[in-house]
């Protein structure tokens, strides 16, 4: 018998951004395959940043709208829903220039997030940037 991975394996999604709500939080076209799509509100892991009613937060959104516009192509490895319901939570590949990256590691190299795993009390990022 094959044992199962020790966590939920990812399904992997090819997508597309139609509207960053928030740092965190982006609403997207996913190709489900044969001519199924849908849209989802994904809640992207690895990573905190600042919320829209804090300083710096709607700066980090316009931040991913600029560099990410509507159309952006991304890539889900979605793990479960999010426990407030309505959002699935997902690491997301974005093209970086031509390279494919982790957002949670471009946002965070860049000052505009820290790595947090949902885990304990949310840090904030400080603002503004260093």
């Amino acid at each position: 018998m094959i044992a199962p991975p020790p966590v939920p394996a990812p399904f992997y999604f090819n997508a597309w951004v139609l509207e960053w709500h928030d740092g965190d939080t982006v609403l997207t076209k996913v190709d489900r395959g044969d001519r199924d799509y849908s849209t989802w509100s994904v809640r992207t892991l690895g990573y905190a940043c600042l919320e829209l009613g804090e300083p710096g937060g709607k700066e980090t959104r316009d931040e991913l709208s600029r560099r990410w516009p509507v159309g952006s192509p991304v890539v889900l490895a979605t793990v479960k829903p999010d426990k407030y319901g309505g959002r699935k939570l997902a690491r997301v590949t974005v093209l970086d220039g031509k390279t494919p990256s982790d957002l949670a590691d471009v946002l965070c190299s860049e000052g505009w997030a820290l790595p947090w795993d949902g885990r304990g009390k949310q840090p904030k990022p400080p603002w503004p940037r260093p």
